[in-house]
């Protein structure tokens, strides 16, 4: 098992992380909040199959972000991308689904829109509201069932999202039956 934890704390200075994507245009005040509080560095990467990386001492140079789950807050997969490419992410587990599952779920819950950024970069660039979709093999339809309007960044990623949900299967809602009740003896 890979102890996420303390490969954050060996991806090198938050504090060159926080200083690089600033430079790019990221919000200050997201990176230094809860989820992303105490969860950035900067690492080498070397990438493997499926879109996963491992850390390597040559390799790409990659922003390195902990993902958190949203029910215990730990860090579920860690998210790399180079930060001249920031659509070329990668992740260390495969676990991590999107970057702002919370506002995934709030939305669902509260039939509200979110916001669904390319990238992580774009997405810190915005304050880290809304979300990127990081698995591509997810049920686009099970998870934002529930949510009215997807409002893609791009229009690239709004003719990407379209083309994944079409392509699903629709959801079907389920027929509720009542059990015939238990008559006492």
């Amino acid at each position: 098992m890979i102890d996420l934890d303390r490969e954050l704390s060996t991806a090198g200075d938050a504090s060159e992380a926080v200083r690089v994507l600033t430079g790019l245009g990221a919000d200050r005040l997201a990176i230094l909040s809860w989820p992303l509080f105490g969860a950035v560095g900067v690492s080498s990467i070397v990438p493997q199959g499926d879109g996963l990386y491992r850390p390597g001492r040559i390799g790409t140079r990659a922003i390195i972000l902990g993902v958190r789950d949203e029910s215990t807050s730990e860090i579920i997969d860690l998210l790399a991308f180079p930060p001249e490419r920031p659509d070329h992410w990668r992740r260390r587990t495969g676990l991590a689904m999107f970057l702002g599952e919370a506002a995934v779920s709030r939305a669902a819950f509260m039939g509200e829109p979110i916001d669904v950024f390319p990238d992580p970069l774009a997405w810190l660039q915005a304050g880290a509201f809304g979300c990127v979709i990081l698995d591509p093999t997810i049920s686009l339809r099970f998870w934002f069932a529930g949510i009215p309007e997807l409002r893609a960044a791009t229009a690239d990623l709004g003719r990407r999202i379209d083309d994944r949900l079409r392509r699903e299967p629709e959801l079907r809602r389920p027929r509720v039956v009542v059990l015939k009740e238990r008559v006492a003896a």
